[in-house]
């Protein structure tokens, strides 16, 4: 596997939890393990983790921030039966709660988050759906997308909330728009890239309404997962080591 987190029979386990991805169209991978590490807000009591899948965003929250409490919402029913597992077989079962629904639906019910997480499906639907239903609401953006995030961001977040979320690098001028439409404000990009030789492939967002981040410059940067040893081996960087060695069983 090219990930340093150790799988038998479709169970990742991690440092302080395991994931079963045995049902889940949308797999564990590394753009959730980064988001899950990298997504920050001071001090949130509530966090909103949107299309939780297996929970693993959820779960590496719950880790981070021993005070919140974690919606894992998901509309997917096999999905989301498959995080209730995980998040129950967790230390942390007793704060992270599964939902099961559309975010725009189930959201009503819920306490106003200060910080929402997502993994949201990627591709852009103009192509065609794919021809797996489940896999489709896994990976293609339908009700669910960067642009919606926004909006519901926007809804919900609590004052000083952050929206926190990745998405595909050549995405970033739509998601810059309808920011700016919305009044959401940019306060941190991360640009991630496969290798330290490639262009970016991701970027993870980091966002407040405009009313709370007014003057706030953006923090850019980039996170490279691999590099070339000088022997021409590929190998991990540190500053990747560095923010997921909480998790990885290997670092």
């Amino acid at each position: 596997m090219s990930e340093p987190a150790r799988r038998s029979k479709d169970i990742f386990r991690f440092k302080r939890f395991a994931i079963s991805n045995t049902r889940s169209a949308q797999k564990v991978g590394t753009d959730g393990v980064i988001i899950g590490a990298l997504a920050s807000a001071p001090s949130p009591g509530e966090i909103w983790d949107v299309g939780a899948g297996t929970g693993l965003i959820a779960l590496m929250l719950a880790q981070r921030y021993p005070s919140a409490h974690i919606s894992a919402i998901e509309i997917d029913s096999v999905a989301a039966l498959e995080c209730k597992e995980n998040a129950g077989a967790s230390p942390w079962h007793d704060r992270v709660e599964v939902v099961e629904g559309d975010v725009t639906s189930v959201s009503i019910r819920l306490k106003d988050p200060d910080m929402i997480v997502s993994n949201p499906p990627f591709f852009a639907t103009t192509g065609g759906r794919s021809p797996d239903a489940r896999r489709a609401i896994a990976r293609q953006d339908g009700s669910l997308s960067p642009v919606s995030l926004i909006g519901i961001a926007v809804e919900r977040l609590a004052p000083g909330g952050r929206l926190v979320f990745i998405a595909p690098y050549d995405r970033n001028d739509e998601i810059t728009l309808a920011a700016e439409l919305a009044r959401m404000n940019p306060v941190e990009v991360v640009d991630i890239a496969s290798h330290s030789d490639k262009r970016p492939q991701r970027r993870v967002w980091t966002m407040m309404r405009r009313a709370e981040s007014k003057g706030v410059a953006v923090a850019a940067s980039r996170l490279d997962i691999r590099t070339s040893s000088p022997d021409g081996i590929i190998i991990f960087t540190e500053p990747y080591i560095d923010l997921t060695k909480d998790f990885y069983l290997d670092f």
